[in-house]
Parts: C-alpha cells; structure tokens; sequence
C-alpha cells in the first residue's frame, strides 16, 4: 500500500524518470514565465523606438559649405574630363591633318584648338598649333594672325620669363599692336601698378589666362617694393593696385600685412 501511494504521488507531481533511474522535481511554472518576462523586458529596454531615431538623426547639424565644396568638386573634376577628352579626340584630328596640305579645314581645326588650349592654360596643345600657323601664315588673316602671335608673345614672357623672345615675336608679328606692346613694357619694366591695371580690366578670356601664368611674380614684386616704401597705406589703394580685395590678397598669396580698421599696415615703426 506504501509503494502504491508513493508511485501515486510521483505521478500526479509530473516528475519525470532520468536516466539512471531517479527523479527530477518539475521546474516551476511561475518561475520559467518569470526569467522569459526578465529577458523580454531586458531585450525590449536596449532597443530604442524608430521616432527617437529619426528625431535624433534629423537634429544632427548639416555642414552646407561641405556640401557646396562638394559640388564645386564634382563640377570641377567633370569640367576637367570634358577638356581633357577635348583635347585629346582635337590632338588626334590635329595630327591626321598633317599629311595633307595645309587648308582651311586645317585651319579651322588649329584655330580652334588653340583657343580651346589657351582659355583651359594647356600649353602643350596651343604652342605647337601657333607654330604649326606661323610656318603656314599664308593660310591666315590678318586677324588670325595677331590672334595668335599675342598668345605666344604673352606666353612667351609670362610663363617662359623670356622677355627677349616675346619682342622677337612682337616686332616680327605685331609691332602695331598697343595693346600688346603696354603689356609687355610693364611686364618687362616690372612696373606692377600698370600691369595689374591692364590685367584687372582684361576682357578677352585667352588675354587674361596668358597674363595670370605672370601674376605670382609680379605679386611679390610688388611686396618687395611697398614694404621698403611704405609704413601703412589705405585699404581702399591697395584694392585698386591689385584689383582683388585685402582679404583675398591675404588668403591667397600670404600677405603677412595686418589690417587696421580702413588702413592697411605694411611694416611696423620699429623695423
């Protein structure tokens, strides 16, 4: 009767028999909903809602100069490809033309490519095209001419510094030429007043491209002169000599001269 009650008692416990014969007590029901209800509130507390997220996310601040910067990037690199492919597909039509007797198609496409060249400052291409023309001058107006025989004269004196043979082209070429022949004296002069004049006022895209190759020379000429002269000067002289602002003069070329309200000072008394 004992053994019958006691086995009665196991069952209705629910215990369940191991392995090796003995029995294990049932694990409790209240319990097991417990730990499930720790872990799922756990799980729950880490995770964090979607509006907060994107509350969050959107408060972050956005950096639109970095976005203008990177647009002007992007322009710029597929401005540069353009030119680059330009100038490559122009180069090899250049070169098929050259078996054949120079002629107004030849003309045309050496015309065009070193006005293309000049105004994106690639050398490379519109030197040899100018002398290509000049062997061939006949084939050329005498607008055409001039055209091109400024772009090498200025070339010639602002990129190469040779002075000697940019008025061998000049007085060869274009010895009628005003325009030209005030360039070249203020730039073999030095004189960075006039100079800085004529290429602030420039109109003409190839002119100013050709000018700007001498620009960093004549900037630091200029220094060079002001300071040994002058103490201080008016900000609104200096923007007239250089024809950029003071601020820009600064950023852009180093300038260690300090501004002091209106007046810009060059050097102090003591030095």
């Amino acid at each position: 009767m004992s053994q019958d009650s006691g086995s009665g008692s196991q069952r209705t416990s629910g215990a369940k028999p191991r392995s090796n014969g003995s029995y294990r007590p049932p694990r409790s029901r209240s319990n097991y909903q417990k730990s499930n209800f720790n872990r799922s509130s756990s799980t729950t507390t880490n995770q964090r809602p979607f509006s907060s997220i994107s509350s969050s996310s959107s408060a972050l601040p956005i950096d639109k100069d970095a976005a203008q910067r990177r647009r002007e990037r992007f322009a710029n690199d597929q401005n540069k490809n353009k030119e680059e492919a330009l100038t490559y597909n122009i180069g090899k039509l250049r070169e098929a033309l050259l078996k054949f007797e120079p002629d107004e198609l030849a003309k045309s496409v050496f015309l065009y490519s070193i006005r293309l060249s000049s105004k994106i400052g690639h050398y490379q291409t519109y030197v040899p095209s100018i002398n290509f023309l000049l062997k061939h001058q006949n084939i050329l107006t005498s607008s055409e001419l001039n055209e091109i025989t400024n772009i090498l004269a200025l070339h010639l004196a602002h990129f190469n510094e040779s002075n000697d043979g940019a008025l061998e082209v000049y007085y060869k070429y274009a010895k009628d030429d005003l325009k030209l022949g005030k360039v070249l004296k203020a730039w073999r002069l030095l004189d960075y007043v006039t100079w800085f004049n004529l290429l602030g006022n420039e109109k003409d895209l190839m002119y100013y491209k050709m000018m700007k190759y001498g620009e960093s020379k004549m900037i630091n000429h200029s220094f060079k002169c002001i300071q040994s002269s002058y103490f201080q000067l008016p900000k609104s002289y200096i923007d007239e000599i250089y024809h950029i602002r003071f601020e820009d003069l600064q950023s852009r070329y180093l300038c260690k001269w300090t501004l002091q309200g209106s007046t810009v000072v060059i050097r102090s008394r003591s030095n």
